[in-house]
């Protein structure tokens, strides 16, 4: 479609049947073309920005998920230790329920205890 302006000014406003190949009719499909290019673009962008939070954003995001893995293993590093102290505490419990000697000793170096009529020292530590 060949854009041509009118003639001249004065038979442009006396005649609005001529607007079909004027310049205002190439304006208002420019503007219709650029406000449907303008939303089509808006939904892409609106579209993406949806799928990149849902990618990285929000409780089940990909940097979430990360964190959650990384807070698993050391969760799981802390669970082992804590089960080796219970083991150990475990093993203390059954020795000194059974052993008199063991109770003594103890209370000895532990709590620095002694049995009536003993002196104790203690020694500063260098």
């Amino acid at each position: 479609m060949m854009l041509v302006p009118p003639p001249n000014r004065r038979s442009y406003m006396r005649h609005p049947s001529h607007l079909g190949a004027t310049w205002l009719e190439a304006g208002r499909q420019l503007t219709v073309k650029m406000i449907e290019g303008v939303t089509r673009g808006w939904w892409r962008w609106l579209v993406g920005a949806a799928m990149f939070y849902l990618l990285f954003g929000g409780d089940m995001g990909l940097i979430r998920l990360i964190g959650l893995r990384h807070e698993r293993v050391e969760l799981a590093r802390a669970t082992r230790a804590l089960e080796v102290r219970h083991a150990q505490l475990q093993a203390d419990l059954k020795r000194y329920s059974s052993n008199a000697f063991a109770i003594e000793m103890f209370a000895r170096e532990q709590l620095d205890w002694g049995r009536r009529g003993e002196t104790v020292y203690k020694f500063a530590d260098k």
